[in-house]
C-alpha cells in the first residue's frame, strides 16, 4: 500500500476540527486504513488517527500489546468511550503531528 504525508503542527486546523462520522464502510475506507496503518509503522508511531493524515473522519488505527507476542493492530471507526475507570496512570506519550515532544498524559 502506501505511506501518507503526516499532518504537522500544533495550531493545524485539521487536527483541531472536530471529525464527522464514517458513514459506509467501503473499499475506500479500507484502504485508508491500511494506508494508515503503513504510515504509522516507519513513523514509529502506536497509533494515528485519519486527520493526522488530512482525512477529517472518525477512524484511527492502533498499536495494541506492543512489544509482547499478541501484538495486533487494530481499526476503530466511529469510536464511542462508553465507561472508563476512576483511577488513571500518568506515562509519557508522543505525537506523530508533533515531532519531538512528549508529555506526561493521564489516561483511564
Amino acid at each position: 500500500m502506501a505511506v501518507l504525508q503526516i499532518t504537522q503542527g500544533a495550531d493545524n486546523k485539521i487536527l483541531r476540527a472536530k471529525s464527522h462520522d464514517v458513514k459506509k464502510l467501503d473499499r475506500k475506507i479500507k484502504d485508508l486504513a491500511k494506508n494508515m496503518a503503513d504510515t504509522m509503522v516507519p513513523a514509529h508511531g502506536l497509533g494515528i488517527a485519519a486527520p493526522q493524515v488530512s482525512v477529517n473522519i472518525r477512524l484511527f488505527i492502533a498499536l495494541l500489546n506492543y512489544g509482547t507476542k499478541n501484538e495486533i493492530t487494530v481499526s476503530m471507526i466511529n469510536p464511542k468511550i462508553l465507561s472508563k475507570s476512576k483511577e488513571t496512570e500518568n506515562a509519557e506519550e508522543g505525537c506523530l503531528s508533533l515531532p519531538g515532544r512528549f508529555g506526561i498524559v493521564p489516561r483511564a
